[in-house]
């Protein structure tokens, strides 16, 4: 599914992350994060992951 990218990057900067903070978060490698934020693409359960993570509908990560 395609990702706003740049709206994770933003509640990553509010929340003071980086890609590796985000990925011990979702439990995945950093490598897979910096994959998933280049390719602005990435499964369900991934997304699902990412928003509960900020607190956040799933949605709202979504282009």
């Amino acid at each position: 599914m395609k990702l706003n990218t740049k709206k994770i990057r933003v509640e990553m900067r509010e929340r003071r992350m980086n890609p590796s903070d985000l990925a011990d978060a979702i439990k995945m490698r950093r490598q897979a994060v910096d994959y998933i934020l280049k390719a602005k693409s990435t499964r369900l359960p991934t997304i699902t992951k990412i928003a509960k993570v900020f607190g956040i509908d799933p949605k709202e990560l979504l282009t």
